[in-house]
């Protein structure tokens, strides 16, 4: 299994740790004894804000019952190695630790399908395509199958120490070590415990120690909830033994057997057994060992020696002293967990308060340390539940009840999924081995489960929950119709290709979503849905969600093109198209699914605005399901961003206020992802303190920080470390998006170690006051490297090891070369054009104009002739989208090169797009001529080719430094290099954004403006629905010196933008500019551009139309909009050959001078 390729380096903690327990810092007679923090400490490691702290025990209500929310379980602290989940109370006068295997389930090796299942499925699409959808509900009913098994406890170590009444107490959960510890004092002694489970010896240890010597006394026993399956025993003087077996079910006899033994190791005083108890007296200290196995092999097989694999266990592990026992655990814990660092602010005041006080306080405190510690908490969990052994299920491997929750399934419709998101952005690359290991396990289940209930004998599938037995079958009811879970698993085996970049990898988990797809195109079925055909899956649902019963759906749980399977499965087509065309396989059937794909019908925008859940507008404003199936394609797929489906994002964000933030813990976390994704980071900071709020004042979180549906559920805790990752990192969409949905809240800190789609780590993040400061990115692969801020963005190529530096205006620190569009203003031609919108303006740098051929649905296409060979990495398609209706945009199409313009050959091939914009690396080419040869030209059956623009992306040499900014051209004030309280939004007209939210004090700053020889007077485009402010003009620091006032008043609302001017004092050379905003209490204005106007006398150059100082392509774009008949300024400096008049000539020159043909214009010697 090569999900990454890691070397595992025991770090200095190993040497530091034992040379400091070795020396004169350990003691057990009267003296000081290091505890785990004081070692984690002193190997340099520790960070107090990773401390879980409290000042009460979990205490003693064991009421067994799952949904009691003040049920002591949900206090204790857990511990785990992947396999051995440990529940650790610190209770006194009795402690008690909570054991569980993660292959100790009920039931045994078996199906739950149901015989004959197939002979109904014509009848339910029959039924449901003649739009009878309870008919057709009914007949899914009498296809569901049997249920599945449950994630049973092994029971509890419980050490009876007497100590009824103690002082002083304390205990606490160190992330920074993996260890959980508790300290009090009784009868004038200082006791401690701590425990770890230890994934390196695959024991649970424990030590017990105390300030005065032979002062440990206590009895060890064993507690068991499977009453009449289990028996109990000791192995000599100082072991304690239970075997059991776990529940049958489902019909199903019980196969799972378990043993666990725990080894006393005491440091002087006795130890004795007696009725299957050990009893410890006048110990100075003593260390236990635990060990868990099950006679689990595989889904099929329980026949395991899990006697002989716990004697194994704790022999070798009695065979090392505790503190190699201790080393061996940190070095590999924390090689795992010390990979990010994370800091979101705060001075850390909160932290001397237990955790139960800072849960509920933080809605009024904001307590960054908080959301750091729960962000973090995501991972300890992650490394604690998933190593080598079972993927975590609904409660990763944590569970004390015969009868949990929703049968600690594994429910693949959102939650088993929500489990692994942080995994791969975390850096985290190896807890995802469980969850590849699975996916391939369920193939052959599958398979039998897709000819039983489909007579499908190709590929594979799985419905909405599979347990230990890879069950895969339809359950529970009509709602457990939904074949497109094992889709979802299969997209985020590719996604992990996308981070990893290995092939290896990509060979072993091919063969698992090329099964996948294979089932579901095999199920498809031509469908036409308001007069367009599309390729549909029937029967199915979207998750656990009916339409209103007085819609078109009836109220009936099954349909058929619900847009949750529209979005899996076409994620899942083009992830098998791309890994066939790399791994150069299956050529036959990736045509085949082409043009599946190309016949998924795309999102849809309904009546009231909203995204449609289903094929139908059935939806509901009122709706408020804790499922947002619909929104798959947003989060967690990547088709849906405000950049390049703005539309679809804003009926996003319409379904997504509707259905409200309140929900369930997973609920809330699946929104918290999707407004990071939004980019509006105050509202994904709304969920956070959402989540971040007592479980028994109708929050989500209880004192031991695990999420609440309630009760227990640990998705929703893996979605929160997902969602705080997606505020400070994006990588879909083929680029590394810094801080996009960074709140107010976390103004100043750092990220490090985060990952990055295209194998790439971003190893330092550092932002101050809301401004990024500095970034380095580490590409491990030597992928092309796309990055955006806010609206900068850069492409440089890079090599594999190295690292890039930016500056927080995305400026390489060091020379490098950077990425140039290489098919700007060159000679474009098409198969035929519209007039005025010929080939060149799809090459213009405009999207503005555009390339249009209106003749039928394929076959056109757009040529560049670059002018010379270029070797492309990247290509960008902008289409009709980004300016017209979304249902132009083009649908499928292929990138061609060629050497003479006749011969071509495929480069790149994109099937079913939905976007706005195409932005694809692909493996450097040479050629002089590039073609986009359009396949199907539309959403919808319109047809007419519509490319705005067409970019070829070249490595063209090194970079230079960026040089100053014009204060004479119109600078975006989105553009900022650094801000202060302002946020960025989308302007009214959809095109663009401005800076909106600005209050009193805030600022914007641009830095390296040119003034030139002088400038006299500033405008700017504002718009206010107050009574506005004044924008405030400094140079070079907030307090620096002051040149101009420009009042804004009320424009009678936020979008009525209008003209605002001022005189400045005179100001000349290059400065750094400040706008600082000032007035009343409340929002102030929106601002969306600025510029100054040059002295008296200021003599422009030649070609440089917009004053900026450079003569570029934007110049070009200028002289082309005053030939179309349009207003432009400095119209004079247009006519290039000096002949009085701006025509075709002129625009002819343009070209000339920036393909570097001519070097001056005729009009210079007349100027």
């Amino acid at each position: 299994m090569r999900v990454v390729k890691r070397v595992l380096k025991k770090v200095g903690v190993l040497t530091l740790v034992g040379a400091m327990l070795l020396n004169s810092n350990f003691y057990l007679n009267n003296s000081k004894i290091a505890s785990a923090a004081d070692q984690n400490a002193a190997a340099g490691y520790t960070d107090n804000d990773l401390i879980l702290w409290y000042n009460s025990m979990s205490g003693t209500n064991f009421s067994g019952n799952a949904y009691d929310n003040n049920e002591s379980f949900y206090k204790a602290l857990p511990l785990g190695n992947g396999r051995i989940g440990a529940m650790v109370y610190g209770n006194y006068p009795d402690e008690r630790i909570d054991l569980n295997e993660a292959t100790f389930w009920s039931s045994g090796p078996s199906n739950n399908n149901k015989a004959g299942a197939a002979n109904s499925l014509k009848t339910a699409q029959d039924q449901l395509f003649a739009g009878n959808y309870k008919a057709g509900t009914a007949t899914v009913l009498s296809m569901i199958g049997g249920g599945q098994a449950r994630y049973q406890s092994v029971g509890n170590l419980k050490l009876a120490f007497g100590h009824s009444s103690v002082s002083n107490y304390s205990r606490q959960l160190d992330m920074n070590a993996g260890v959980v510890s508790s300290d009090y004092t009784y009868n004038g002694k200082n006791y401690h415990r701590e425990t770890f489970v230890s994934y390196p010896d695959q024991v649970m240890v424990t030590r017990i120690t105390c300030n005065s010597a032979g002062s440990v006394s206590f009895t060890a026993s064993y507690e068991c909830s499977l009453t009449g399956q289990y028996t109990l025993s000791t192995s000599g003087s100082d072991t304690l033994v239970m075997n059991g077996h776990a529940d049958s079910d489902n019909g199903v006899s019980y196969a799972v057997w378990f043993s666990t033994r725990s080894k006393i190791i005491n440091t002087n005083g006795s130890v004795s057994a007696n009725n299957n108890q050990i009893t410890v007296k006048n110990a100075d200290s003593v260390v236990i060992l635990t060990s868990v196995r099950t006679n689990f092999v595989d889904y099929k097989t329980c026949n395991g020696d899990e006697k002989g694999k716990a004697t194994a266990d704790i022999t070798k592990a009695s065979s090392k002293d505790y503190t190699t026992l201790y080393n061996n655990h940190v070095a590999d814990y924390q090689n795992l967990f010390h990979r990010v660092d994370v800091d979101l602010g705060g001075d850390g005041s909160q932290n001397s308060k237990p955790m139960p006080q800072r849960i509920a306080e933080f809605g009024s405190n904001n307590d960054p340390k908080l959301a750091k510690v729960l962000f973090q908490y995501g991972r300890y969990l992650m490394i604690s539940a998933s190593r080598d052994s079972q993927p975590m299920n609904l409660q990763g491997i944590w569970n004390k009840f015969r009868n949990p929750a929703w049968g600690c399934k594994m429910t693949t419709n959102i939650n088993y999924q929500m489990n692994y998101w942080p995994a791969l952005t975390t850096n985290l690359a190896e807890c995802f081995e469980p969850f590849v290991e699975k996916a391939k396990a369920l193939q052959a289940p599958g398979n039998e489960t897709a000819r039983v209930h489909y007579n499908i004998s190709n590929g594979w599938v799985l419905h909405h929950n599979t347990d230990l037995w890879n069950r895969t079958a339809p359950i529970d009811g009509e709602w457990g119709f939904w074949p497109t879970g094992g889709a979802w698993i299969s997209n985020m085996l590719y996604d992990a290709y996308n981070f990893n970049q290995d092939i290896e990898y990509l060979k072993e988990i091919y063969p698992v979503i090329k099964g996948s797809a294979d089932f579901l195109q095999t199920l498809m079925k031509p469908k036409t849905i308001n007069g367009q055909e599309y390729q549909v899956i029937c029967p199915s649902t979207s998750p656990e969600l009916t339409p209103p019963s007085t819609s078109g759906g009836q109220g009936a749980w099954n349909s058929y093109g619900v847009t949750m399977d529209n979005g899996i499965s076409r994620e899942l087509f083009k992830d098998v198209i791309m890994a066939s065309e790399i791994l150069n396989v299956d050529e036959s059937f990736r045509n085949n699914l082409q043009a599946k794909l190309s016949k998924i019908k795309p999102d849809t925008i309904g009546s009231w605005g909203q995204l449609q859940e289903w094929a139908y507008d059935w939806d509901s404003p009122n709706e408020k399901n804790r499922h947002i199936s619909h929104l798959y394609n947003l989060f967690p797929g990547f088709e849906i961003s405000k950049r390049n489906t703005p539309t679809i994002a804003n009926a996003a964000i319409k379904s997504l206020n509707a259905r409200g933030d309140d929900g369930t813990g997973w609920s809330e976390a699946w929104k918290l992802n999707c407004w990071a994704r939004l980019e509006d980071g105050a509202h994904a900071y709304n969920l956070v303190k959402l989540l971040i709020t007592p479980v028994n004042k109708g929050g989500r979180l209880y004192d031991n920080l695990w999420d609440a549906h309630p009760p227990f559920q640990i998705d929703g805790n893996f979605g929160f470390t997902s969602g705080v990752a997606e505020m400070l990192l994006q990588s879909h969409n083929n680029e590394i998006q810094l801080l996009p949905a960074l709140p107010s809240q976390w103004s100043t800190g750092h990220a490090n170690g985060l990952c990055a789609r295209g194998n790439f780590t971003i190893t330092q993040m550092n932002w101050s006051n809301g401004s990024l400061k500095n970034v380095v990115i580490k590409s491990n692969s030597g992928n092309v490297c796309n990055v955006r801020y806010g609206n900068k963005t850069i492409s440089f190529p890079t090599k594999a090891g190295e690292s890039y530096q930016l500056n927080g205006a995305l400026q390489l620190m060091a020379t490098n070369p950077t990425m140039v569009n290489v098919a700007l203003n060159k000679t474009a031609t098409a198969s035929g054009s519209e007039i005025g919108e010929d080939a060149s303006y799809a090459v213009d740098g405009s999207t503005t104009t555009k390339w249009c051929h209106v003749n039928g649905m394929s076959g056109e296409w757009l040529k560049v002739d670059l002018g010379d060979t270029y070797d492309i990495s990247r290509w960008v398609v902008k289409h009709a989208g980004v300016a017209e209706a979304i249902k132009y945009n083009t649908r499928d199409f292929k990138l061609q090169k060629s050497m003479d313009g006749n011969v071509w050959t495929d480069v790149d091939v994109v099937c079913g797009n939905v976007q706005n914009i195409t932005d694809r690396n692909v493996p450097t080419f040479s050629a002089r001529y590039v073609r986009l040869y359009v396949n199907t030209a539309t959403q919808d059956n319109s047809g007419g080719a519509r490319i705005y623009e067409f970019e070829l992306w070249s490595d063209v040499g090194e970079a230079t430094p960026p040089g100053p900014i014009s204060a004479f051209s119109k600078i975006e004030a989105e553009d900022y290099y650094e801000q202060s309280g302002t946020q960025t939004e989308a302007n009214n007209d959809g095109n663009g954004q401005n800076i909106g939210y600005i209050e009193n004090g805030d600022y914007l700053v641009f830095t390296d403006i040119d003034f030139g020889s002088g400038a006299v007077s500033f405008e700017a485009s504002a718009a206010s629905a107050t009574n506005g402010g004044n924008i405030e003009l400094r140079l070079d620091s907030l307090a620096g010196t002051l040149i101009g006032t420009c009042a804004v008043s009320g424009t009678g609302g936020w979008k009525n933008w209008t003209t605002v001017t001022c005189d400045v004092s005179d100001v000349t050379g290059k400065h750094d500019l400040y706008l600082k905003f000032t007035g009343g209490s409340g929002y102030l204005m929106n601002l969306d551009w600025f510029k100054f106007v040059p002295k008296p006398g200021h003599v422009g150059k030649l070609g440089d139309i917009n004053a900026d100082e450079s003569i570029d392509a934007i110049d070009l774009m200028l002289i082309k909009k005053h030939l179309l008949g349009e207003t432009i300024e400095n119209v004079e400096l247009a006519d290039l050959d000096g002949s009085g008049t701006v025509d075709a000539i002129d625009f002819a020159l343009m070209k000339q001078y920036l393909l570097g043909i001519i070097t001056a214009f005729p009009g210079d010697s007349v100027k």
